[in-house]
């Protein structure tokens, strides 16, 4: 589950998963190794990357090594040799942290990563276990995605929030949706980005409001 953290200073959190994060890459690289000798885990801990790619170190490895690396077909390779991140922290604990570092959190595109079935009901029990506002506005939510949390945000008074999700030349374009700085264009009085402050809504949908740039 992503979530987006403001105000924050959570170093030991991030680390962590940081951490876990490169270890399944540590452990892929390894692992692929029987299968193709070029790879090597002595020159990948020493591989230095271009951060400007967006991505992580085992796929620009792996990239350089002539491997197909376009996401989300580049997961294979992780899910081939059954390598997998080690539990993250339950929502409620790393809310909790996040509160007591003097934070807010907010879910990160709902749409793109809960099921569609009992949409609303998985919304409103993330949020009993801590969640303080929904990126409403993203890339790939459909119509009545953005319209539904939007929705929930106003009866709740959720922090209301809007995202382009752009992760550099990685991963710009999935599923014929692009990612990429000022791809999602939202009217300021659309969002709530402070409790309790008021967002405007004059009749028309919320899912009609956004501009999406080509």
């Amino acid at each position: 589950m992503s979530r987006i953290s403001y105000g924050i200073d959570i170093e030991e959190l991030l680390r962590e998963n940081l951490e876990s994060m490169e270890q399944v890459s540590i452990d892929l690289i390894g692992r692929m190794r029987a299968d193709d000798p070029r790879l090597d885990p002595a020159e990948y801990a020493a591989f230095t990357r271009d951060p400007s790619r967006g991505g992580w170190k085992g796929i620009d490895y792996l990239r350089e090594k002539g491997y197909d690396i376009e996401y989300p077909a580049c997961m294979a390779h992780y899910a081939r040799y059954d390598c997998r991140p080690r539990p993250f922290r339950p929502v409620e604990a790393v809310t909790r942290l996040i509160h007591e570092a003097g934070g807010v959190a907010v879910l990160a595109h709902p749409g793109d990563r809960l099921p569609a079935a009992g949409f609303y009901g998985h919304l409103e029990r993330l949020v009993a276990l801590g969640i303080d506002g929904l990126e409403c506005y993203y890339p790939s939510h459909r119509a009545e995605t953005t319209e539904t949390c939007a929705a929930l945000c106003d009866r709740r008074g959720l922090l209301v929030t809007a995202g382009s999700d752009d992760h550099g030349r990685f991963a710009e374009w999935v599923g014929g949706v692009r990612y990429a700085m000022g791809r999602m264009r939202v009217e300021e009085s659309r969002v709530r980005l402070v409790h309790g402050a008021p967002r405007r809504r004059d009749g028309r949908n919320d899912a009609e409001i956004y501009q999406k740039s080509p």
